[in-house]
């Protein structure tokens, strides 16, 4: 099972690695078992998505 973290990016100053993800990116890579956490106040991003 894996956990992904949906928020803004959360890497520090000596931090190498993004700890978070983009809600979209999480999805796609989601196994059936896997958890979703969204951090509070978390806004999905929609100018890239309106039709």
């Amino acid at each position: 099972m894996t956990v992904f973290v949906v928020g803004p990016d959360d890497r520090g100053f000596f931090k190498k690695q993004r700890t978070t993800w983009e809600l979209e990116d999480a999805l796609n890579q989601a196994s059936d078992g896997d958890d979703i956490l969204i951090k509070r106040d978390y806004q999905f991003p929609l100018e890239d998505k309106i039709m």
